[in-house]
């Protein structure tokens, strides 16, 4: 073809990176960032529902969390209120998280595992993320880890269940930790440089600013983008 979208992991964006002919598509790394002046209570419901709908599997479920100031009560709602979500066969209407083969769940678990390094979990560490449903397949249990940084290698890590990172982040990190993000959500009260920076930024591609689940989407509103970002780039932005 004469121009194409490729859709895969790092190792496909990777590979047609730098093709005139090909527009790469590949992992979300959907973010949601907290400035101190918005009290992340208020909005909670929307961030676990950002982390957890249709399962956690999509790229614009959110993959890490930022919060300006202390992570920790944050890290402790989250893991709260995800580990009640249920672990039922995905032919039960009440489902509401992944299922795979046991096999297939446990090496998910391992690849975790391996990621997470000296993270501190929250929900999904020793407990683990597979429940066994007895009939040869387990459910993907939601994980919650807690970064020292929001550089920190783990906050790129998107896997396809319930599965987030959190860290703080603070003002003078600027826009840069908010870099490669399919879909960004601000819930801040700076209307100034910051966000104009965040408008600027070419590798953030939805910028939702305000209480906004990081997989909110409109169907006249590009989700991964057009075959005419050959030529022009477009950018989502929704505001309160």
């Amino acid at each position: 073809a004469d121009r194409s979208m490729v859709y895969g992991g790092e190792a496909v964006v990777s590979r047609y990176r730098d093709s005139a002919t090909v527009l790469p598509q590949g992992p979300g790394r959907s973010k949601i960032l907290i400035t101190r002046e918005v009290d992340w209570r208020d909005h909670l419901e929307t961030l676990v529902h950002s982390v957890s709908r249709h399962g956690g599997v999509g790229c614009i479920n959110t993959t890490t969390i930022l919060v300006e100031g202390d992570p920790e009560p944050l890290c402790a709602a989250l893991a709260e209120r995800l580990a009640s979500l249920p672990g039922l066969p995905p032919c039960d209407d009440r489902a509401v998280l992944p299922v795979q083969p046991l096999a297939a769940a446990t090496a998910l678990a391992g690849l975790l595992l391996r990621h997470a390094g000296n993270a501190r979990p929250w929900l999904g560490g020793e407990g683990g993320i597979v429940e066994d449903l007895g009939d040869g397949s387990a459910v993907l249990r939601p994980a919650v880890h807690q970064l020292d940084r929001p550089d920190a290698p783990q906050a790129g890590v998107e896997l396809p269940f319930p599965c987030v990172w959190v860290a703080g982040w603070t003002p003078s990190m600027g826009v840069a930790p908010l870099r490669g993000s399919l879909a960004l959500t601000v819930m801040t009260r700076q209307r100034h440089g910051f966000v104009e920076d965040l408008l600027d930024e070419p590798t953030i591609g939805n910028l939702y600013l305000g209480d906004y689940p990081t997989w909110w989407a409109s169907p006249e509103l590009p989700h991964d983008g057009y075959l005419a970002e050959f030529l022009m780039r477009t950018k989502t932005v929704i505001r309160d």
